[in-house]
């Protein structure tokens, strides 16, 4: 089991990455998390090279979260958004 954090965007993923962080951050969502965690941003365009997205990647593990970044896909499944 696990809690994945699940972000709607359409192509600001630096926001997006900000918003997330700050969620799993919050004291408010601290009672209702899973120690596994991971994050699921779905987005209408993911850039070729966009480094806010590798930054918050690069954070996100460094607590032990994984992040995904998916555009226009229809099932994603949470489990592989835990575990890679």
């Amino acid at each position: 089991m696990g809690s994945v954090i699940v972000e709607l965007k359409g192509k600001d993923l630096d926001h997006a990455c900000q918003q997330v962080m700050a969620t799993i951050a919050h004291a408010d969502c601290q009672p209702w998390l899973e120690a596994k965690r991971g994050i699921l941003i779905v987005c209408s365009r993911y850039p070729s090279f966009d480094t806010s997205v590798a930054k918050a990647k690069v954070a996100a593990r460094k607590r032990g979260i994984r992040l995904s970044v998916v555009c226009d896909k229809a099932d994603t499944e949470f489990e592989k958004v835990l575990t890679g």
